[in-house]
């Protein structure tokens, strides 16, 4: 599947985009106190929830490979243990989230170099990745220490 340049552009600009809720949910949780009833923590928390269901949910439709029972499986895999999260301490939830995008990260690379995603693609999944994990994992010593 060709991606034009004005396309990769956009995956690339909206990417970035995605990574700022992240790092300002992290400062939140650094600062502590709460905005319209919602803590640094919950913010954390919720958009992890989101991007890991979002991560999962990309291996359904095939997002750059033909669609294939064992990325439907690990897709509802995570998903489901995403929704656990709801119900654990913060910090485990953000211990489990992070592992959640560790893994499909991982199968990520595994599916570039099995079916050749584009180039561009993993290297913004390596990037968004990294902050994603780097900035739940800072929640969770962050929330360990309080």
């Amino acid at each position: 599947m060709a991606t034009t340049g004005i396309a990769q552009r956009s995956y690339l600009l909206a990417g970035a985009l995605g990574a700022i809720p992240f790092i300002a949910a992290l400062w939140a949780v650094y600062v502590g106190g709460s905005w319209a009833g919602l803590t640094g923590q919950v913010a954390l928390h919720s958009y992890g929830v989101a991007i890991t269901a979002f991560m999962a949910g990309t291996l359904w439709g095939g997002t750059f490979s033909a669609p294939s029972f064992n990325d439907a499986l690990l897709g509802m895999a995570a998903a489901i243990a995403v929704a656990f999260t709801v119900w654990m301490p913060m910090a485990q939830a953000y211990l489990t989230l992070a592992i959640l995008l560790g893994i499909l990260w991982c199968y990520d690379l595994f599916r570039y170099y099995r079916y050749g995603l584009p180039s561009w693609y993993i290297s913004l999944r390596c990037c968004l990745s990294s902050v994603a994990i780097a900035c739940l994992l800072a929640g969770l010593f962050i929330v360990r220490l309080a």
